[in-house]
């Protein structure tokens, strides 16, 4: 069963010391179910936030 429509995912997503592995998974995840808009917090961490960036052009991407 496909998860569909997702609109926004918000924060608390605790990468800041993830591997690039659990990053990469954790993007996929995401783009797998075409969410339209991701808002990091502080928890996510620069490496993630770039990671991000460059995995989801066209998302809305926003750190709150």
């Amino acid at each position: 069963m496909a998860i569909e429509g997702i609109r926004a995912i918000i924060g608390n997503f605790h990468l800041i010391d993830a591997s690039k592995e659990r990053i990469e998974k954790t993007i996929n995840g995401f783009l797998e179910v075409d969410v339209e808009e991701v808002y990091t917090g502080h928890c996510t961490g620069l490496k993630a936030e770039v990671a991000f960036w460059r995995s989801m052009a066209g998302t809305t991407l926003s750190e709150f």
